[in-house]
């Protein structure tokens, strides 16, 4: 059975044919006239770097994690390998830069793998209040942990619902990733105003 999409109206089968070819196996020249999902080639020193960057930052969590015991290690160590996955999708775009399986790796972790630092911060703040005493907080240290992580996840879902749906556009013919986009956006400043008012009750 062909699991492929069948061609729009107004593309003949030869050349959807070709497209799905391009975008879902490894054309390596970057053509002016076909425009891929960044609108440019990733720089493939760059995901190098990244991915190196970020990978040894998450053996170095999870060591520290196992050795010292330190569980709170765990939370940081799943945002850096996140972000590794993701860099490894943008390594893969320079390489190849119109599969769309590649750039949809990297969109979803590059966009989550802040929420998992967050949530890390959160839970080490919690941990310091114990440390120094209920009065330094306005907030209990469980409090924090419970709103600000609560908060996260609310993001994390706006902005993998706005990731599912600009990631559904890109693979339509002429599709808008317009709406995707405004929801990712939506997800991301609710993170940040969440992250303010935990810098203001931290100050």
């Amino acid at each position: 059975m062909n699991s492929l999409p069948p061609a729009p109206d107004g593309i003949d089968p030869a050349t959807w044919n070709s497209i799905l070819h391009i975008r879902t196996g490894c054309f390596p020249t970057l053509l002016p006239e076909i425009r891929n999902d960044y609108g440019y080639r990733p720089s493939l020193g760059a995901g190098i770097a990244f991915d190196v960057l970020f990978g040894l930052t998450f053996l170095g969590h999870i060591i520290r994690a196992i050795r010292f015991r330190r569980w709170t290690s765990i939370t940081i160590a799943i945002g850096t390998l996140t972000e590794a996955i993701g860099w490894a999708g943008r390594t893969w775009n320079a390489k190849c830069p119109y599969n769309h399986d590649a750039f949809l790796m990297q969109i979803t972790t590059l966009i989550i793998a802040p929420t998992f630092f967050a949530a890390g911060l959160y839970v080490l703040l919690g941990i310091l209040i114990k440390q120094l005493g209920p009065q330094t907080s306005s907030l209990s240290p469980s409090s924090y942990a419970i709103i600000f992580c609560t908060c996260d996840v609310i993001s994390l879902v706006v902005q993998a619902v706005g990731g599912a749906l600009a990631a559904k556009a890109t693979v339509e013919l002429n599709g808008d990733t317009t709406t995707g986009t405004h929801i990712m956006v939506a997800g991301i400043a609710f993170q940040l105003f969440t992250m303010s008012i935990f810098a203001l009750l931290f100050g």
